[in-house]
């Protein structure tokens, strides 16, 4: 029987850095392009690389790498400018469109796998229920109307936070304790089990959580309890998905390598630049510089661990080399983060939504030793790709590799949307919060757990309570100091009525009433 030829297809190549994402899309493009004559298109998803320019640090594809494929949504950002998931995902889904439009194969590839979790699946991701993500559908911008909730949690603000809530910043505060906890404060008015999942600290999470309130008019625990009656999100597209993977005993040495070359490249330079545009950005907008670091092209790896030695006078080798080691240590740290997303959110929701038979495959493939990577992920994707736009049926994932067949069982299903809001809940230890005077939060578990087991916790518990116990030797010496000074100050008025029209000079009187205050150290 000949299997229908599918028309609207979707590839895409998620990974940890360095495994040769970027190598495998443009492969795939020109087999699929060659074989198939078929038009391809390779579609950025690093948030990164979507900033024009410092191709070094972002580990950009050059252009000869690219052999003239077409890559879309790269470099068409300023530094300085901010890019949010759902603007990438509405520019992304017109890309597909149009290159489906052309009977083309649309190839989307990159390593901040949460843009690709949500290209791929139809999930109501609270910022994406936003008017900016409205277009998703084709509505353009239209009026917010506020769910009933928000409306009267927002009745039922202090002034001071209704004037936060109607003035909400665009950037998150850097350095900045005092707004950082209102912003906190807020959330938690208008939306406390969101207000859970976040630590005060972090103001950016916090923010963006507001702004989907005053975008879209419902708390974001409103969208997670619609998406949970909804089911599981289903595929955009009928989607390919390959993962690319290599044990980290392999990995690590390949990314010191690269910070190593990157370093060889003009990686100092880029940085040098880099910092040169923030100032300038900061003197022309007004932004604090501090502030302008914590986001955007700035957040790269470098930027920040080079900052002491390139701010040192006169430069230290001492400062670059721990900017060297700084440097590796963020980028294989950064490498166990995306594996982290991959394994423990993207996955299970992209199995979830093939369970439920939607239109969606995904294979890992071994990527640990480079000189097999022709034959064992190359050779296998193109393979792959091509029954799959054909139709025809595909192989067994694990059954590709002893690293799939170890992988893909361990995986979890997908955590439903409201335990989504009560995973990493944390906690506000009143106790602690009093005696420090600022937020203090803790992961519930074995952070919490850990925090009221410890030394600090046990001993502003224990002086909380003999705070409050009035039997306390403590508060009986207060309340004998207090009662001491009552009867002093009972007795000089007393004193002083019976002086009054005596004739007795005033000296005297006041050398007997500071001789009290000495007697019961009311000076």
């Amino acid at each position: 029987m000949k299997m229908k030829a599918l028309s609207h297809p979707l590839v895409a190549i998620m990974g940890t850095t360095g495994v040769g994402k970027s190598q495998l899309a443009v492969e795939l493009a020109l087999r699929l392009s060659s074989s198939l004559r078929r038009k391809t298109g390779i579609i950025n998803a690093d948030a990164m690389q979507t900033y024009s320019g410092l191709d070094i640090i972002t580990n950009k594809i050059s252009a000869e790498e690219m052999r003239g494929v077409p890559h879309h949504l790269m470099g068409f950002k300023q530094p300085g400018d901010d890019i949010t998931i759902a603007h990438w995902i509405r520019d992304a889904v017109g890309l597909i469109h149009s290159i489906h439009a052309e009977g083309g194969i649309p190839i989307v590839v990159g390593g901040t796998s949460y843009w690709l979790q949500h290209l791929l699946l139809q999930t109501k991701l609270p910022s994406l229920q936003t008017t900016a993500g409205s277009s998703l559908q084709g509505s353009g911008n239209i009026a917010v109307q506020m769910s009933d909730e928000l409306h009267a949690a927002i009745s039922n603000l202090t002034k001071e936070a209704l004037e936060l809530w109607e003035d909400l910043p665009e950037i998150a505060p850097a350095n900045d304790d005092e707004t950082s906890m209102r912003l906190h404060s807020l959330l938690v008015a208008l939306d406390p089990h969101m207000a859970e999942r976040w630590h005060w600290r972090d103001a950016r999470k916090v923010l963006r959580n507001l702004w989907v309130m005053k975008e879209s008019g419902h708390t974001a625990t409103d969208l997670f309890w619609k998406q949970e009656q909804e089911g599981v999100p289903q595929p955009r597209f009928p989607s390919l998905v390959f993962w690319l993977y290599s044990r980290p005993e392999q990995l690590e040495p390949r990314l010191d390598t690269r910070v190593d070359q990157m370093l060889k490249s003009g990686l100092l330079s880029e940085i040098v630049s880099m910092r040169e545009i923030a100032a300038k950005l900061s003197t022309e907008t007004g932004r604090d510089l501090q502030t302008m670091y914590t986001s955007g092209i700035f957040q790269s790896i470098g930027f920040k661990e080079f900052e002491p030695y390139l701010s040192s006078t006169p430069p230290s080798p001492a400062l670059f080399d721990e900017g060297v080691e700084a440097t590796k240590h963020a980028t294989k740290g950064y490498a166990k983060g995306q594996i982290g997303w991959i394994r423990n959110k993207m996955m299970p929701g992209v199995l979830a939504a093939k369970a439920a038979r939607g239109p969606i495959d995904v294979f890992v493939l071994d990527a640990t030793d480079l000189e097999k990577w022709n034959d064992e992920v190359r050779d296998v994707a193109v393979d792959l790709s091509m029954k799959f736009i054909a139709g025809e049926p595909l192989p067994e994932p694990t059954s590709l590799s002893v690293v799939a067949e170890e992988l893909l069982p361990t995986l979890k299903a997908a955590p439903s949307p409201l335990a989504i809001i009560a995973r990493n809940r944390k906690v506000t230890c009143a106790i602690c919060t009093e005696f420090s005077h600022s937020l203090k939060q803790y992961t519930d578990g074995t952070e919490w757990e850990k925090h009221v087991r410890g030394r600090v916790h046990r001993n502003r518990k224990a002086a909380k309570a003999r705070r409050e116990d009035p039997e306390w030797i403590g508060n009986v010496k207060m309340r004998e100091r207090r009662e001491a000074r009552e009867r002093a100050d009972a007795e000089a008025k007393a004193s002083e009525s019976g002086t009054e029209g005596s004739g007795e000079e005033v000296g005297s009187h006041e050398v007997h009433e500071g001789e009290l205050g000495e007697m019961f150290g009311n000076r």
